[in-house]
């Protein structure tokens, strides 16, 4: 396809991919002919997806208990009448909030005492105490399946992707074309007949298909099931995805700003108010150094690096850097009198695949953080007990 084409040009051309008049390769071709030539890794695909079931199998039963302790929790709170019964410093971080409450079960504290007596005496207390410690095991099962699960796939990219083929993937990015979700090397990167054009138009083959399945799990879950914010993040995505298969490009970028920053807001907020209070990051600069910050408490080197060329890319959209492949501005804003409002099919295609990228760093990073959070209150709970045995 030649170069510097018009968005109109480009526009066209993704058009008469739509309508079959042009056939370019899928990524499902590409899968098909790379797992040809490397038939060894089967296996190792078919592991790596009997651990995520696994994960996730464990991972649905942990919340399941969750969610019925907490039910039962409701119950014995109003079978007890303990609704503000027990108060503490409302200033203090949700971990400082913790350490007060052993603090004064530790130290016999009456009102302390008081409440131990009342819920011990629930019908439901005995039922609370096997799932909680129920809930304990199958925290501490699941980030275990988490963490065989990681180390598998890292171990099989360290064998897979050539530095070679991950320079290639860092200059794709650089350009907006995010691909580091992909498990495999699929992509013929390495191959110069194949053309950063040859790349977009997979994800355009069979009316943007491969879009679809980028986002497979979340367009495919039961939204009643899901929390309100999820629920109104996926109807984004979905309006996203109809927008562009109707050609309603700028609506479809509209969506895909808003998830955006969504997703980069929620990520910069994973910490907040756990050792600190802190009000919510609004400025986009603060919430990209928040989030390098959690990276770097994580000590995710893969995702260091993800991130640092998400980021670039991100401040160069939301700044209007005039290296930036999109205008951001000009569509939020409406500047209708000018061309730069003009958007093409591929930048589209570019945010939905910054998007996935953004939101794979976000949740990685919401498991990590899940993990130390747990990590750190039941250790301070068996430090309390142990304190109160040699009391």
């Amino acid at each position: 396809m030649p170069e510097q084409l018009s968005k109109k040009e480009i526009n066209s051309h993704i058009h008469k991919i739509l309508t079959g008049e042009i056939k370019k390769n899928t990524i499902d071709e590409w899968n098909d002919r790379f797992l040809e030539n490397n038939p060894h890794l089967n296996d190792s695909m078919a592991k790596q997806l009997e651990l995520v079931s696994k994960y996730r199998e464990i991972t649905d039963k942990r919340f399941e208990l969750e969610d019925r302790v907490h039910k039962l929790y409701a119950v014995m709170i109003k079978e007890a009448q303990l609704e503000g019964v027990y108060t503490y410093d409302e200033n203090l971080p949700q971990f400082y909030k913790l350490l007060q409450i052993q603090k004064d079960w530790i130290n016999d504290i009456e009102q302390a005492q008081d409440i131990l007596v009342h819920m011990k005496k629930s019908k439901v207390n005995d039922e609370i105490v096997v799932l909680e410690r129920e809930i304990e095991n199958t925290i501490f099962k699941s980030y275990i399946a988490k963490l065989d699960l990681e180390e598998y796939v890292q171990s099989t990219r360290n064998n897979i992707f050539s530095d070679e083929y991950n320079q290639r993937l860092n200059e794709l990015a650089r350009e907006g074309i995010f691909l580091y979700d992909m498990p495999l090397p699929i992509y013929p990167l390495l191959d110069e007949s194949v053309t950063v054009e040859d790349i977009l138009d997979s994800f355009v083959m069979n009316k943007y298909l491969e879009i679809k399945k980028m986002f497979g799990n979340m367009l495919e879950a039961d939204e009643s099931t899901l929390p309100v914010k999820l629920q109104r993040k996926i109807i984004d995505l979905k309006c996203a995805i109809i927008a562009l298969e109707n050609g309603e490009l700028r609506s479809a970028a509209r969506n895909l700003f808003a998830l955006l920053e969504g997703e980069h807001k929620d990520c910069a907020s994973l910490w907040d108010n756990y050792f600190k209070l802190s009000a919510k990051v609004k400025k986009g600069k603060e919430r990209s150094q928040e989030i390098s910050d959690i990276i770097k408490l994580m000590n995710h080197e893969r995702y260091g690096k993800i991130w640092n060329i998400i980021d670039a890319v991100y401040k160069s959209i939301t700044n209007n850097s005039k290296d930036s492949f999109i205008n951001r501005n000009a569509i939020m804003h409406g500047d209708y009198d000018s061309d730069i409002m003009d958007i093409t099919g591929y930048d589209v295609i570019k945010l939905f695949t910054l998007y996935c990228n953004l939101r794979m760093i976000s949740c990685g990073l919401a498991e990590y953080t899940d993990m130390l959070k747990n990590i750190l209150q039941y250790g301070t709970i068996y430090v309390a007990q142990d304190l109160k045995k040699k009391k």
